[in-house]
């Protein structure tokens, strides 16, 4: 996608705990895809998605951790040039939620003007153990903007929650995105395609997109 044509670009950060559908997410954002055997990988995956916002293509890239959560050892790299950051929790299962609350101390220490949203995922399953009462007093008390239901299975919610958060970037933006991290390492207006290794501080000059 050449830069004339994608517009601005913005860079998203998936973030939460195993098992809460972030890669799912991603996948359907990506390709369209669910897959209920996907496997766990370590490493970080991005890719880069076009919106329309009033008759204007912005682009967003969004980043998924894919597994490294267990290990807990994402690096600023990560967070590096991020717009926002997407905290996903899973429905049915309520330590989901509160366990955010460490992965919102991470981004405002590395991403400290990133835009906060909450997304609550797996809504097509029949147990709600999560209230909306209870997501939206956890959203106020971590001053996130807004709060979404999606199902990365069904693809419910997925295209709102996305056109919202980009509508809402470039709006707070002014139409322009913020300025490029160093071109020595991935960021915004450098996405990754493909599985990254985060043991080093240091990420790997790769352009593309997935």
């Amino acid at each position: 996608m050449a830069a004339s044509s994608r517009g601005p670009m913005y860079k998203i950060v998936l973030l939460g705990e195993l098992g809460v559908g972030k890669t799912s997410i991603f996948r359907r954002l990506k390709d369209d895809e669910f897959d209920e055997t996907v496997t766990t990988t370590t490493g970080i995956d991005s890719c880069t998605r076009p919106v329309t916002i009033n008759g204007q293509t912005v682009t967003l890239s969004v980043w998924d951790t894919a597994g490294v959560e267990r290990f807990r050892t994402l690096t600023r790299n990560y967070y590096r040039g991020a717009h926002a950051t997407v905290f996903v929790y899973s429905v049915d299962e309520p330590s989901s939620l509160h366990y955010l609350t460490s992965w919102v101390r991470d981004a405002e220490s590395f991403a400290s003007t990133a835009v906060k949203f909450l997304v609550g995922n797996k809504v097509d399953l029949d147990n709600h153990d999560i209230d909306s009462a209870t997501a939206e007093s956890f959203a106020s008390n971590h001053d996130f903007v807004e709060m979404f239901t999606t199902s990365a299975k069904t693809g419910e919610g997925l295209e709102h929650a996305f056109t919202q958060i980009a509508t809402k970037l470039h709006n707070s933006m002014g139409g322009k995105t913020s300025a490029s991290p160093s071109s020595n390492h991935a960021g915004a207006d450098n996405p990754v395609s493909g599985n990254i290794d985060l043991a080093t501080d240091d990420l790997p000059e790769k352009k593309g997109c997935c």
